[in-house]
């Protein structure tokens, strides 16, 4: 069984939202990562926050999180609010001296980007977000969540092709859309999966015994429990 990584979500455990009490958190639990939303000021500066703010004043600055996250050696998923942003959140991230192994790119991921740039992937993993992959499959895209797995299953042998070429690490959908008939067919493509939000117990071991590369979950301490329990 693999060693599926555990990655505390933005707001873990009653956290505020892209706080550094967030991050403080996922460290004291043991999580693998932390996951960080991360948008820019009118001014160009890198804050963590999911939405644009007109106030800045308490957000975290991008510099203090990696600078936190890499002295206690946890590794952080960024997701990227803007397409722009990849190239200096990565720069930043090598600045604060984050190994590729601990450093994840999610969220607004350009696939041109990666397909002209296949120097991203050496120096950062990527968890595709399904929503960035759909736009680059032919057909009608899906027009609301309740389409996209209909879509996927109709084009997965395109996906697989698209997941090759571009070198990814994994796809990153939500969890609701891939039970485990689902996930055995990316798998038999050659698909490997990170799975998110997981916060429910009952999700998350299942999900635990399936062949997945993380797991996302606001709740990563019963995550990394029921880790423990099944593997022994």
């Amino acid at each position: 069984m693999k060693n599926i990584v555990i990655t505390a979500h933005s707001g873990c455990e009653g956290t505020p939202d892209n706080s550094m009490e967030s991050i403080l958190k996922a460290i004291e639990l043991g999580a693998d990562f932390v996951e960080i939303d991360i948008h820019t000021d009118p001014q160009g500066r890198m804050w963590l926050t999911h939405d644009v703010l007109e106030d800045y004043t308490n957000a975290v600055p991008l510099e203090t999180a990696l600078k936190t996250i890499r002295e206690n050696g946890i590794g952080v998923n960024c997701d990227l609010k803007e397409e722009k942003l990849l190239y200096p959140v990565l720069e930043a991230a090598e600045a604060a001296g984050i190994p590729r192994e601990k450093l994840v790119f999610s969220g607004s991921v350009n696939v041109e980007l990666l397909r002209n740039d296949p120097e991203i992937i050496r120096r950062a993993r990527i968890f595709l977000n399904i929503e960035q992959i759909f736009p680059h499959i032919s057909g009608i895209k899906p027009q609301s969540k309740e389409e996209a797995p209909a879509f996927f299953d109709e084009h997965i042998d395109e996906i697989a092709a698209l997941v090759r070429e571009l070198g990814v690490e994994c796809i990153n959908p939500s969890f609701r859309m891939m039970p485990h008939e689902r996930i055995a067919a990316a798998h038999a493509h050659g698909i490997q999966l990170s799975l998110w939000t997981v916060n429910e117990e009952e999700d998350q071991a299942r999900l635990l015994r399936e062949d997945l590369v993380n797991m996302t979950t606001r709740r990563p301490e019963s995550a990394l429990r029921l880790r423990r329990q099944i593997r022994g």
